[in-house]
């Protein structure tokens, strides 16, 4: 009995005055790493639309990198493309789609026409000119919610 008040006492003691600060995440262009059995496992406990991993073809997904905005959030930029076939006399349609994962948590994605070729910093950045919008900034907590890319807006979905 006085063994269990005493260890009861000591977890109380520990956890009211643990003044320990939060720990930085690992995050940098090479990790987190998740291969393609994590990524879609992680897909597909969050709100990932099924459709998007079951109903394709020729589905590749290839992690960019990853940007450190705080010592707190982690984004894993994860390029997803694939092939939509909608049965037989029609056409294949392809599909690309640039994947947010904050702290490996799924957050939505941007469609997207080109694929990005690299992360410099905190930039996604894609071929073409400046003014026509070729790059994504991740600068606060939260991914953009509105990018211009190839001269159109572009909104971040689930």
């Amino acid at each position: 009995m006085k063994t269990g008040l005493f260890l009861a006492a000591s977890i109380f003691i520990t956890c009211a005055f643990n003044t320990s600060p939060v720990q930085a995440i690992t995050c940098d262009g090479a990790k987190p790493a998740l291969s393609r059995k994590q990524l879609v496992a992680t897909l597909r406990r969050q709100e990932f639309p099924n459709i998007m991993l079951d109903k394709v073809s020729h589905l590749e997904l290839k992690q960019l990198g990853n940007i450190k905005v705080s010592d707190t959030s982690c984004f894993s930029i994860i390029i997803y493309t694939a092939e939509l076939d909608r049965g037989p006399g029609s056409e294949t349609h392809r599909v690309a789609r640039l994947l947010v994962l904050k702290n490996l948590h799924y957050i939505g994605m941007y469609p997207i026409d080109t694929l990005p070729f690299e992360i410099s910093g905190n930039t996604v950045n894609f071929r073409g000119e400046e003014k026509w919008g070729n790059k994504i900034v991740f600068d606060k907590e939260d991914p953009p919610q509105r990018i211009h890319l190839g001269g159109e807006f572009r909104e971040l979905f689930k």
